[in-house]
């Protein structure tokens, strides 16, 4: 989702159009213009607030999940005391909706007792999340797998 601000400290006014936002800030100098993208998912960890959707924000998609990726690893509870695993995160377009499909063993080898053959079919756990505001131009491919990089 695309975001128009004018911006002043930690106040921000968010506009429907960049036109609208530097008319905005034109007429009041003390105010910057700021252009930012936004997208949501469902936050069950948010259990006393009123949104319950965390947010986070990047220059695209891809970028903004791989910045956020350890507060989204939490928000899943696909973790465990001594990390996680990642098997496979893969960005997909499914009827219309874009979800992050992540694949993960909830333990690593900062484990006591850690074992390779842990990482099982029956230890595996999937968690399928919906990203909210994700615009047409913004994710065009069907699937984007990203790299698992090893800690």
């Amino acid at each position: 989702m695309k975001k128009f601000i004018a911006k002043k400290g930690n106040t921000s006014i968010c506009f429907k159009s960049e036109e609208d936002a530097k008319n905005y800030c034109a007429e009041h100098p003390e105010y910057n213009y700021e252009f930012r993208r936004e997208w949501e998912y469902y936050d069950s960890e948010m259990r006393n607030s009123t949104t319950r959707y965390s947010r986070f924000s990047g220059n695209n998609l891809i970028d903004a999940i791989e910045q956020n990726f350890p507060q989204i690893m939490k928000t899943t509870r696909l973790y465990g005391a001594s990390g996680y695993t990642l098997k496979s995160v893969k960005l997909q377009k499914i009827n219309g909706a874009t979800e992050l499909i992540i694949e993960s063993w909830p333990f690593s080898n900062a484990l006591v007792g850690y074992s390779p053959k842990m990482c099982n079919k029956e230890n595996l756990r999937k968690e399928s999340i919906e990203i909210h505001g994700v615009e047409n131009d913004e994710f065009v491919d069907h699937e984007y797998s990203f790299e698992i990089k090893k800690n």
